[in-house]
């Protein structure tokens, strides 16, 4: 957004028909992204289906800036259990699915398809192997089936993450045992987009449990694989990332951790080439931290932090990386306030180098409270929003009450905050957080002149904004988002434009100086300046620098929009700072001049 403001803001700087242009491509560039940019909402809810045990697996942000989450719900038998919620959290449609027979089903991943369709992949327990298998399920944006694909990786395998290539093709990653159900091994399989298989890799040794946490594509069109295995030189498990190709052969596998266990193992590929990667280290003493590593390429470390307080178990379950590099990582840890100790869910926001730059915490019925000591908070997966926040999603065992275990979504803003449960009730709550509504104003100029019509096209930079309120400065009022307007007086005139929504309102004002003609203007302007004025706008002082100004019998003069010399000052170096704390706000001009002659001029804006 700030590169957005300054190609556009630069267009004041440029001739008439290059304005023009340009203004049309920003209100394009803002039109594009107020819409992606649209939701503000925060929330903290919890679903049920039926009063059964309710679990959420996966979570994203859909199309029409609301969510989906896809998990599962367990009572006497299983299915997947898949809400779609509006922004505020409110619930659109769920739907139980049960696919077996006998034994159960769950739903561990769900993205949404170019076509707004949904594909969820999961495991079903297949009564014909009398083991789990794999499946594909695409729905349409009202949740009815489209259709269902068993995908039959081996002996009881489980798919637990899903990506999408193309428009027509999936990879699919998860893990599968042996036919003796001693031992797993990781896999990967690429499908078409009706689910067929196309082709699949396994991963591992016979002897030993490899387990996969994510999967994720590469710049080179091939894919990092994140998990955690068995390591029987140190009789515990290590976190690895495991790098193939695009048709899935192994290029290398890498390992992280100690002599004492390094679970989970979730995975990304970073902006810079890399990866990082995300679960927990163990102590001798049985302590736990949350533990992340950063590589380049290769797999080859680059840096490592542990993370957690004395005592209190902590676990990192995913981890994101924010546009501007730095990571967004989930996870839980184990309230020792409590006995026994309770796990709540903690948001940790890091820069680039892993260093903490905030931590939130998180339980659905608070830290005090009767239910406080009975709500374990658990969160199992975490994803960037369109606004800047974060949606996640997990489940919460409600011992005391009868929906049992309870699917838990979580909304914040882009500082970790939400809304506040009411603790009388203990309802889910939303709010709409004003903070980040913005109301700025574009425009082609800050100077007109009535000769040449004095028309401005008026434009506007409010991200979240439904309604608009412009004035002028000339009684002249519009509700358009983009007006144009001519001026038929002279002087300074102060628009005002307030950006409104539905619970949300901020005011913008910019300053228009409208002229008689142009011929003030052409005086004070040269070509191929040598002299920098800076800042410029300027508040208190400038500072004025050239290799010419130590020639003797330069002046800086500055003048008001009426041609009236408000300051004077000798330059006698080649970098003087010059006090204008005596003028007033407002736009002025400036010229530089040797002896009379004129060497140098422009706008000068002072803002105070």
């Amino acid at each position: 957004m700030i590169a957005v403001v300054q190609i556009c803001t630069t267009a004041i700087n440029l001739n008439f028909m290059k304005l023009k242009i340009i203004q049309i491509i920003c209100i394009a560039i803002f039109s594009i992204v107020s819409y992606n940019a649209k939701s503000q909402y925060v929330f903290h809810r919890l679903y049920n289906y039926n009063n059964f045990y309710d679990f959420g697996q996966s979570v994203i942000q859909t199309s029409d800036n609301g969510y989906i989450t896809v998990g599962n719900s367990l009572y006497n038998f299983d299915g997947t259990y898949i809400i779609k919620t509006d922004e505020k959290g409110d619930t659109l449609w769920s739907k139980f699915y049960d696919f077996s027979l006998m034994g159960g089903d769950e739903g561990n991943t769900v993205f949404q398809l170019n076509d707004n369709n949904y594909l969820i992949g999961g495991w079903f327990y297949d009564t014909t192997e009398s083991s789990r298998d794999s499946y594909l399920l695409k729905l349409n944006p009202s949740g009815e089936i489209v259709w269902f694909k068993l995908v039959d990786v081996g002996h009881n395998d489980q798919i637990i993450m899903l990506k999408q290539i193309n428009d027509n093709a999936f990879i699919m990653g998860g893990y599968l045992y042996n036919s003796t159900n001693t031992n797993t091994n990781v896999f990967l399989v690429k499908t078409d987009n009706l689910g067929n298989i196309q082709w699949q890799q396994e991963y591992g040794a016979a002897d030993k449990n490899d387990y996969l946490k994510s999967i994720d594509l590469t710049a080179d069109g091939g894919f990092i694989i994140g998990g955690d295995y068995e390591n029987t030189t140190t009789n515990s498990f290590d976190m690895f990332l495991l790098k193939t190709d695009s048709l899935g052969n192994q290029q290398w596998k890498k390992y992280y951790g100690t002599n004492y266990s390094e679970r989970k193992g979730y995975a990304i590929s970073t902006l810079d080439g890399g990866y990082a990667i995300v679960g927990y280290t163990t102590y001798a003493n049985g302590d736990v931290d949350g533990y992340i590593v950063k590589t380049n390429s290769s797999g080859t470390k680059i840096w490592e932090k542990k993370y957690g307080l004395t005592t209190s178990p902590d676990v990192f379950k995913v981890i994101r990386q924010l546009p501007d590099s730095t990571y967004i990582v989930g996870g839980s840890i184990q309230d020792v306030n409590y006995d026994p100790a309770m796990p709540h869910v903690r948001l940790f926001k890091l820069n680039q180098l892993g260093d903490t730059i905030w931590t939130k915490k998180y339980g659905y019925y608070g830290f005090n409270g009767p239910y406080a000591d009975i709500s374990d908070t658990y969160l199992e997966d975490l994803n960037l929003t369109t606004d800047g926040g974060f949606i996640a999603t997990g489940y919460i065992i409600n011992n005391s009450l009868p929906a049992k275990n309870d699917l838990w979504l979580l909304k914040t803003d882009s500082l970790g905050n939400t809304c506040t449960i009411n603790t009388s009730t203990y309802e889910g709550c939303w709010s709409f957080n004003c903070g980040t509504i913005s109301s700025q104003i574009t425009t082609d100029s800050d100077t007109v002149y009535i000769t040449q019509g004095a028309t401005l096209q008026f434009g506007t930079i409010s991200n979240f904004g439904t309604g608009w309120q412009w004035n002028f400065g000339d009684t002249i009022t519009s509700t358009e988002q983009f007006p144009q307007h001519s001026y038929t007086s002279t002087g300074i005139k102060t628009v005002q434009l307030i950006t409104n929504n539905d619970y949300c309102s901020d005011t913008a004002y910019y300053t228009i100086t409208v002229l008689l003609d142009v011929g003030i203007n052409s005086t004070f302007y040269i070509e191929n300046s040598t002299f920098d004025i800076l800042p410029n706008p300027a508040s208190e002082k400038l500072t004025v620098s050239g290799n010419q100004l130590s020639v003797i019998g330069n002046q800086f003069i500055v003048y008001d929009l009426f041609g009236k010399e408000v300051l004077t000052r000798e330059l006698k170096t080649e970098k003087q700072l010059i006090d204008i704390s005596a003028l007033k706000q407002g736009i002025y001009y400036y010229k530089i001049v040797n002896n009379g002659e004129l060497t140098d001029g422009g706008k000068l804006v002072i803002v105070k």
